[in-house]
């Protein structure tokens, strides 16, 4: 059976996708190995979440924090951003796991004894924590004085007004962005990505097991230990618990 950090590490290749590299999807046969539990109280499941969908109304809290990372509070429509990704990323594993019902594969669930969980539980996890990531990894980006060059922010800019211009109706309706907001949030990640690509080749690694780019990611240990902890995160959970990861950008 696949453990939840191998399901993870699939799920964190939505990374990939703001860093301009291809996403290879996920065939139908690698699905098969996942060990499934579908019940009833997944209907009754489903039917719960498509109510709390409906009274949750997303427009009304996108200025509010929804994360904290030190002093930096991280609103909800900035969190879409990383929601949008995780989900377009599942939606495209979608049609290979059931084309028929392609909301079907948000209900998968991964055995790994206490570990065990849903696809869209830890796929939702990912979304809040590549946003942590990006945020803290800005920051120490900017305390190291790094920066993207002009010809950098230029061209970033020139894909995210691309992108923007190419935004889902659904996406565009509930994270209402404008389209300087949306140049903000592609910079951040590329700083991100071009800063985790400098680490990896002055940070000092040598304790650590994984590949230096396992270790400077969102989840690797590195990360974990010697950055992440620097920070006070706090997760407004009374919005966080609302949100429910599978339809918030994209079309059912």
């Amino acid at each position: 059976n696949m453990t939840r950090e191998q399901a993870i590490a699939l799920i964190k290749r939505i990374y990939d996708k703001y860093s301009r590299k291809t996403i290879n999807m996920i065939r139908q046969q690698n699905i098969i190995a996942v060990s499934l539990f579908i019940t009833a109280v997944l209907i009754f499941a489903a039917a719960g979440f498509l109510n709390r969908e409906k009274q949750f109304n997303y427009k009304e809290h996108l200025q509010d924090t929804v994360f904290t990372v030190g002093k930096k509070e991280i609103t909800l429509k900035e969190e879409i951003f990383y929601i949008m990704a995780v989900e377009e990323y599942v939606d495209g594993m979608a049609e290979n796991y059931d084309s028929g019902n392609t909301s079907a594969i948000w209900n998968l669930h991964f055995s790994a004894g206490l570990s065990s969980n849903y696809l869209r539980d830890m796929a939702k996890d990912v979304a809040s924590e590549t946003c942590i990531y990006d945020y803290v990894m800005s920051e120490e980006a900017e305390k190291a004085g790094f920066s993207l060059s002009d010809e950098q922010i230029k061209n970033m800019k020139a894909e995210a007004d691309g992108q923007f211009e190419n935004l889902d109706g659904k996406t565009a309706e509930v994270s209402e962005w404008t389209e300087k907001e949306y140049e903000e949030l592609m910079l951040r990640h590329e700083l991100v990505r071009e800063y985790a690509h400098k680490l990896a080749e002055s940070a000092d690694l040598s304790g650590c097991s994984d590949s230096p780019e396992k270790e400077l990611s969102y989840d690797g240990d590195y990360y974990k230990n010697e950055i992440r902890k620097k920070y006070n995160v706090v997760i407004n959970t009374e919005l966080w618990d609302k949100i429910d990861v599978g339809s918030i950008t994209i079309q059912k």
